[in-house]
C-alpha cells in the first residue's frame, strides 16, 4: 500500500513502498494460425493464415506456486512465436523476463512480441525494491485437431457372426449373435436379452439368469435410466422397472411402424431440464420397405409429472434426408450424433434421427480398412467410437476434443 504522511505545517510529503507484489491478469492479443485446405481443382494442398482471437482464452494464475498457463489449449498449429500480451501486477510492480537460454533479465513491454515455444519467467518486483515474484509461464497449445476422427486398429477379434450386435460395457466390447440374444441391451449396468421366449440377464455377457419365464413380447425396445420397454404381439409397449411386473404404456398412432428388427436405443438427458430424459429408438419395421424407423419418448422424473406418449419421426415427404432400411442396420450414438455406417459412408443425424446425411467432413473410413467388407457393427463409449468389420478387425475412433473433455472432467 502507498502511504501519505506529513508534518504539520511542512509542505514536504514522504512515500512509503509496499513490499507485496503480484501479477494480477495475463491475457493474450490475436495470434496466427496456420491452415490447410485443397486448390479449388481438389488437386494440391494448400495453406492460408488465419487469425485467432485469443482472448476467450483464460489464463490461471497460481501465486502459491508461480505458474501462469491457459488450462483450455489453444487451437492446433496457432503459432506461439510471435505473441503480444497484457500483464496487469499489484501496486503497478514493474514486470520483466527471462528466457530459459540465459538469465539476463529484460524489461517487459507489451508492445513487444515474445517467443513462447519455450516457457518464459516473468518477474514482478516489489516497489520497494526489497524483492521479487517469479512466474513461469506457458501457453498450451493443442497437437492435435479436436475434430479429426482417428482411428486405431485394435486387431482381429476372429469370427463375427453374420447378425450381431456391440455393446461397450465399463471399457471392454462385447459382440453378442442376435440369432441367439436377441434385442440385447444394458439397463441398470446388466444386459438383458430375449433367449428362446424367456428374458434373461446377465452382469458380464457370459452367466445368464432368467428373469421371466415364457416372456410375452416380441422385441425388446429400449432402456432409460429408471425403466425398460418391450414390444407385445399386437403391438402395444409395455414399460417395467425390473423386468418382472410391466404395465401399458402409450403409443401414439401408426404402432405398425414399431421396429422388430436391428433395435438401438439410446437415452439422453434433455439440457434444459436435468430431470428428463429422452430415449430415442432406431431399427427395422416390415411397414416400411425403404426406411428405417425412429421413435423417441419423453420421460419426465418429477413427481406427478405428464406422462408423453412414445411417437415416431415421420417423413411427410421424400427429403432423401432419411435413414435408409438395411438387413445389417448398425447405429451408435457418438459426440450427441447418432451414426450409422452402410456401403462405406457414414449416415450422421444431428438432430435426434429426424435427418441423415453423409458427413464426408468429419466421419470417414480408417486407411486399411477392408472395402471388401458387406456389413460393419458400430457401438459407442464416453470417448470412442467403435467399429467391427464383418472380417473380424476391429476398430477404436477417437474425437480428440472429447478425450480432452473427459480427462479435464467436463464430460
Amino acid at each position: 500500500m502507498l502511504l501519505l504522511t506529513s508534518c504539520l505545517g511542512d509542505d514536504t510529503m514522504d512515500f512509503e513502498y509496499s513490499s507485496d507484489t503480484a501479477i494480477t491478469d495475463f491475457s493474450l492479443g490475436t495470434l496466427k494460425r496456420r491452415m490447410f485446405t485443397k486448390t479449388s481443382n481438389g488437386l494440391r494442398d494448400s495453406t492460408y493464415i488465419s487469425n485467432i482471437v485469443c482472448t476467450k482464452y483464460k489464463f490461471c494464475i497460481d501465486h502459491e506456486r508461480g505458474l501462469i498457463y491457459n488450462e483450455d489449449s489453444l487451437p492446433v498449429r496457432t503459432d506461439i512465436s510471435k505473441v503480444l500480451c497484457t500483464i496487469s501486477a499489484y501496486n503497478s510492480g514493474a514486470i520483466g523476463y527471462k528466457t530459459p537460454e540465459n538469465d539476463t533479465i529484460y524489461n517487459f513491454n507489451a508492445t513487444d512480441s515474445l517467443d513462447f515455444t519455450k516457457s518464459l519467467e516473468f518477474r514482478v518486483y516489489a516497489a520497494d525494491g526489497t524483492g521479487y515474484r517469479p512466474y513461469k509461464t506457458t501457453i498450451n497449445v493443442h497437437q492435435q485437431y479436436g475434430d479429426s476422427l482417428y482411428w486405431t486398429n485394435m486387431g482381429n477379434i476372429g469370427s463375427v457372426p453374420t447378425k450381431c450386435k456391440m455393446i461397450v460395457k465399463d471399457g471392454s466390447v462385447f459382440v453378442f449373435d442376435t440369432d441367439v440374444d436377441k434385442d440385447v441391451m444394458l439397463f441398470n449396468d446388466n444386459f438383458y436379452a430375449l433367449h428362446e421366449g424367456t428374458l434373461q440377464k446377465s452382469s458380464d455377457g457370459k452367466s445368464w439368469t432368467t428373469v421371466a419365464e415364457q416372456f410375452p413380447f416380441r422385441n425388446l425396445i429400449a432402456a432409460g435410466t429408471t425403466m425398460m420397454f418391450a414390444i407385445s404381439a399386437d403391438n402395444k409397449i409395455w414399460q417395467s422397472v425390473d423386468g418382472k411386473q410391466w404395465t401399458m404404456d402409450v403409443v401414439e398412432g401408426e404402432d405398425e411402424f414399431l421396429p422388430s428388427e436391428n433395435i438401438y436405443c439410446f437415452s439422453k438427458v434433455v439440457k434444459s431440464n436435468l430431470n428428463t430424459e429422452k430415449i430415442i429408438v432406431v431399427g427395422n419395421s416390415p411397414a416400411d420397405a425403404e426406411k428405417a424407423v425412429v421413435w423417441t419418448k419423453i420421460i419426465e422424473k418429477d413427481p406427478d409429472s405428464k406422462v408423453y406418449p412414445w411417437s415416431r419421426i415421420s417423413y411427410t415427404r421424400d427429403t432423401g434426408y432419411s435413414l435408409p432400411k438395411s438387413q445389417n442396420l448398425s447405429v451408435a450414438y457418438y459426440d450427441d450424433n447418432l451414426i450409422s455406417v452402410q456401403n462405406g459412408k457414414f449416415l450422421v443425424s444431428r438432430d435426434e434421427g429426424l435427418l441423415w446425411q453423409n458427413d464426408k467432413e468429419n466421419y470417414y473410413l480408417p486407411d486399411g480398412f477392408s472395402q471388401e467388407t458387406t456389413s460393419v457393427v458400430v457401438a459407442s463409449s464416453a470417448e470412442h467410437l467403435w467399429m467391427l468389420e464383418q472380417n473380424g478387425t476391429l476398430w477404436r475412433g477417437l474425437f480428440n476434443r472429447l478425450a480432452w473433455a473427459h480427462q479435464d472432467g467436463k464430460k
